[in-house]
């Protein structure tokens, strides 16, 4: 990896965007409504799974989420359970493919709320994130920010994924928009944007990236003594090739 990239995959680490947050993954449990009912043979098994959440036993959870998967014939609810708790029970095994899998599924399925579907995408974007997969990221990112334009975290993951996937045009614009969202735009954000314009040659976009960088994030890193005419490759959290991180 470039010694550029891995400066802002540290720098999305310690933004917290590149693990799955607890916040973003607590399973649904609760039945609702008519067409939300779990007949008596699949019962077991989801409830045997929960309880075996509720205990952290992640192996037993995998076990009885098989079972449940077994029945056959199973109406759209009851398959939805098992890939909402599944994908659950996946991802605390690091199964991230597997966790991608069912809650790809269960998305698909129409049963969550409007209040969950944003959480649920975020969910989609990091893990996919984790797996490399950058395209998919994008695609999942950005369904989440239509439905929750503030998800200011998403959109730093959304142009990071631009970025590493070499989309540096695509990756410059998409950040720039997100800045202009911000109050206070991200400073991985804008480092993003600083490398994009590196990467395609504009001295210009170069220097109001680094005015921006100066103007939000003031520090002796981003000094103005630097030129940022050197031919030396500059890395996010340096203006030039004289500088060092």
């Amino acid at each position: 990896m470039k010694r550029a990239n891995l400066i802002l995959m540290v720098a999305l680490a310690a933004a917290g965007l590149t693990t799955i947050t607890g916040s973003l993954v607590a399973p649904a449990v609760a039945v609702a409504a008519d067409n939300q009912k779990i007949g008596k043979k699949i019962a077991v098994p989801l409830r045997a799974a929960q309880d075996a959440i509720a205990a952290k036993n992640w192996d037993e959870a995998s076990a009885r989420l098989a079972e449940a998967a077994a029945v056959d014939p199973k109406t759209p609810y009851e398959a939805f359970m098992v890939d909402e708790l599944g994908w659950f029970v996946s991802l605390q095994k690091k199964d991230y493919q597997g966790a991608v899998d069912a809650l790809s599924r269960a998305v698909a399925s129409g049963f969550y709320s409007p209040e969950d579907l944003p959480r649920r995408y975020k969910a989609l974007a990091q893990l996919s994130y984790e797996l490399k997969q950058y395209p998919k990221t994008v695609e999942y990112g950005k369904k989440a920010i239509e439905l929750a334009p503030a998800s200011d975290d998403m959109k730093t993951l959304v142009a990071m994924s631009m970025y590493l996937s070499d989309d540096f045009a695509g990756a410059r614009t998409f950040s720039e928009q997100a800045a202009a969202s911000m109050a206070k735009p991200s400073e991985q954000l804008l480092q993003i944007n600083l490398r994009c314009n590196y990467e395609l040659n504009d001295r210009a976009g170069t220097m109001r990236s680094l005015e921006a960088l100066i103007r939000h994030y003031p520090a002796q890193k981003y000094g103005t003594t630097c030129s940022p005419t050197s031919s030396t490759k500059p890395s996010p959290t340096a203006t030039c090739g004289r500088c060092t991180a």
